[in-house]
């Protein structure tokens, strides 16, 4: 209580010989001394502790102790305490769990609007390892917000932080549920989908916030896109068990994505996708284009290598692909392999039972349009 600021260090200086207990008693005062140098030698002290307990990572009552201090002058009106504060807590996040959450949950329960997407960017790369981060509602409602708005960089970094934390054991899930759940309708692909794995994190679900989500799946079912029938089918069938009603429309989704997925397959050329997805149960007749195409049809009009379109062929045959399907000008892949004087392609579909004699929309058959070429042998060994 002396006046005399080298008084009180000395005094602080030898409370530090006494033993935890009598240190402890001093720092109320040290920590907002108004000599910068018993200051300097209370967050010191913070700092000799926190380095000591390094080896012991969040299991030291010493630490939990400093840390619990450290998190209370982030949260004064001091600036410089503040600041000091959060240079011990900056350094102590790089392995300490509890400093890194004491730390996040300080600077976002700030509420400095205009400095937080900044301060979030900053938390983002002190926090480089930690995944169970205990952060107040408010922290994690404020991150919410951000991961809805602002640049690309605070909005990937609110994300990250999200990610980083340990959401169930937070005291207002259900509010925070209601808010995510918000997300589920944003303009961006990025946030709903941001929006759907933190969900799956929460536990404190209640009749109202179930229906609140099953509206929002529903409304991702609809749009019909690949990345909302994703989203959607996470949603529905990774956070709970609630989905009832929505499981048909959800399998469907899924469905569609497969058909998708398997488009995209069949123009990259891709054999070993093609064969997973087949098993997954994708649609091998589906459409791939405005013409109404099949996978048959689309490989033997695009594919440039023969060999290609051969085991292409052969693979679809022995899934039971739709021999004889028709696109929108009434042409069956017999009728292109044909056009496209492919002697293999035309041979393998006819051994597979292809009908030579389907009219397309100009009423030619395979058989017509065979005759008076080097095709025509395999349509003589045919009936007619």
């Amino acid at each position: 209580d002396d006046c005399d600021a080298e008084v009180r260090h000395a005094a602080f200086t030898a409370l530090q010989r006494c033993g935890d207990g009598k240190v402890r008693l001093a720092f109320p005062r040290a920590l907002y001394d108004e000599s910068e140098l018993v200051r300097a030698s209370a967050f010191g002290v913070l700092e000799d502790i926190m380095e000591q307990a390094r080896p012991f990572f969040d299991s030291c009552n010493q630490h939990r102790w400093a840390v619990r201090i450290l998190s209370k002058c982030m949260r004064s009106d001091d600036a410089d305490a503040r600041m000091r504060a959060d240079s011990v807590l900056s350094k102590a996040a790089h392995w300490s769990h509890e400093a890194a959450s004491a730390l996040v949950t300080a600077v976002l329960d700030r509420g400095d609007a205009a400095a937080l997407p900044s301060e979030i960017c900053r938390m983002r790369h002190v926090i480089t390892w930690a995944r169970r981060l205990h952060l107040s509602s408010n922290a994690i409602l404020t991150l919410v917000k951000y991961e809805a708005s602002g640049s690309f960089e605070v909005r990937k970094n609110a994300h990250y932080l999200l990610e980083s934390c340990d959401i169930s054991s937070c005291d207002n899930e259900e509010e925070i549920i209601r808010e995510l759940a918000k997300l589920l309708a944003h303009r961006d692909c990025l946030v709903r989908q941001s929006a759907t794995e933190v969900l799956g994190k929460m536990s404190g679900w209640t009749p109202k916030t179930d229906q609140l989500i099953a509206g929002r799946i529903r409304k991702l079912v609809e749009s019909r896109t690949l990345k909302d029938m994703r989203i959607a089918r996470k949603a529905a069938m990774g956070i709970r068990p609630w989905v009832s009603n929505m499981e048909r429309r959800v399998k469907a989704a899924t469905a569609h994505e497969l058909g998708e997925l398997l488009k995209e397959a069949v123009i990259r050329q891709d054999f070993g996708e093609i064969r997973e997805l087949t098993a997954r149960g994708a649609d091998l007749n589906i459409e791939m284009d405005f013409l109404n195409s099949t996978p048959l049809h689309y490989c033997l009009r695009t594919y440039s290598s023969e060999l290609r379109i051969h085991l292409l062929l052969e693979y679809l045959l022995e899934n039971r692909a739709a021999i004889d399907s028709q696109d929108l000008l009434g042409d069956t892949p017999l009728y292109l392999a044909v056009q496209k004087k492919d002697f293999d392609s035309a041979e393998t579909l006819l051994r597979h039972g292809a009908n030579p004699d389907m009219r397309n929309a100009e009423r030619i058959t395979p058989r017509d349009l065979a005759e008076n070429s080097a095709l025509s042998s395999l349509f003589g060994e045919t009936e007619k």
